[in-house]
């Protein structure tokens, strides 16, 4: 377990006392919140404990994908991997129309998208959680910079974990323009490139 003196810690963090695990149980259970603390606290004491990156998939997180990170609260990380599964599948039938010579069929351009989408969501659940701790890390860390009241910085770390509803509105907003620009961007790419843009239809 990561233990830390009190002459031992981040820069900008506030000391902590002698043999304290740093982040306590009780920090990142304030962070995941009652509903999900019984399934990511295990995961992250392992974490915390010197764990690789890779867990066992994370059932919502490979069901939901980017959706997942709109309910866990964070908007940026959703509209990156909203961004970056678009790119693929747009990439992926770029190659499939190059590799054909011919505009295949919209069914076997739909089962590439969809194939493109579960090999990027079956990586994406074996990595959320190890990225869903680094976002606990940055809120315990803020909690510890801004006051060395234990209860005030696990309030401050609960309003920062936890689910929201109001951020899977925000994210599906943000997600609709982070596919045109990226739709847009491709598109201007490859007729640059290449003197041909996206597949149609």
């Amino acid at each position: 377990m990561t233990t830390r003196s009190s002459e031992s810690y981040r820069v900008g963090e506030a000391p902590l006392a002698v043999d304290t695990p740093y982040p306590s149980d009780a920090e990142l259970s304030a962070f995941a919140s009652l509903d999900g603390a019984s399934y990511y606290l295990p995961t992250w004491r392992g974490f915390r404990d010197g764990a690789g990156p890779f867990t066992t998939p994370n059932l919502a997180a490979l069901l939901l994908s980017s959706g997942w990170c709109f309910w866990r609260r964070m908007p940026g990380q959703g509209v990156a991997l909203w961004a970056g599964i678009q790119l693929l599948q747009q990439l992926a039938g770029f190659a499939l129309v190059q590799l054909m010579q011919d505009d295949p069929s919209s069914g076997l351009r739909s089962f590439v998208a969809s194939l493109t989408l579960l090999l990027c969501s079956g990586v994406w659940s074996v990595l959320a959680n190890r990225v869903y701790y680094g976002c606990a890390l940055r809120a315990i860390a803020a909690a510890h910079r801004a006051t060395s009241d234990p209860e005030a910085r696990l309030e401050q770390i609960r309003r920062a974990g936890g689910t929201s509803g109001w951020t899977i509105g925000l994210g599906l907003v943000l997600g609709i323009v982070a596919s045109i620009a990226v739709s847009i961007a491709l598109e201007i790419a490859l007729r640059v490139t290449f003197g041909v843009g996206l597949p149609r239809g």
